[in-house]
């Protein structure tokens, strides 16, 4: 496992094992509900066909308490559509994904 999140690459972690090679997008979460913000960049990574296969979201509710929760999602192929994305946990929870548009404000 090695840590990548000080070289911009769109991803936390790369956990190699074997043949495989993961990149692992980590998101701690101080409350109960799983609502989670990916940077452009991020989402960018996630999307795209070259990392795709690879790409996990490692999300984990109530992070600084007894009861944290993980979860675990991978990119599924085979019940993702043209361009709609599923990603799933393995016992078949789905994640919902809404691209949002932002902006940055300052005083002129």
């Amino acid at each position: 496992m090695k840590s990548v999140e000080s070289d911009n690459v769109g991803w936390d972690l790369t956990v190699t094992g074997g043949d495989v090679t993961l990149k692992v997008e980590v998101k701690g979460l101080s409350g109960s509900a799983l609502c989670v913000e990916l940077t452009p960049n991020e989402y960018k990574q996630m999307l795209s066909p070259e990392h795709r296969n690879m790409y996990v979201i490692y999300a984990v509710t109530n992070a600084l308490t007894p009861f944290a929760e993980a979860y675990v999602f991978y990119y599924n192929a085979e019940a993702s559509h043209g361009r709609c994305y599923v990603w799933a946990t393995e016992d078949g929870r789905l994640l919902n994904i809404e691209p949002l548009t932002g902006a940055r404000l300052t005083l002129a």
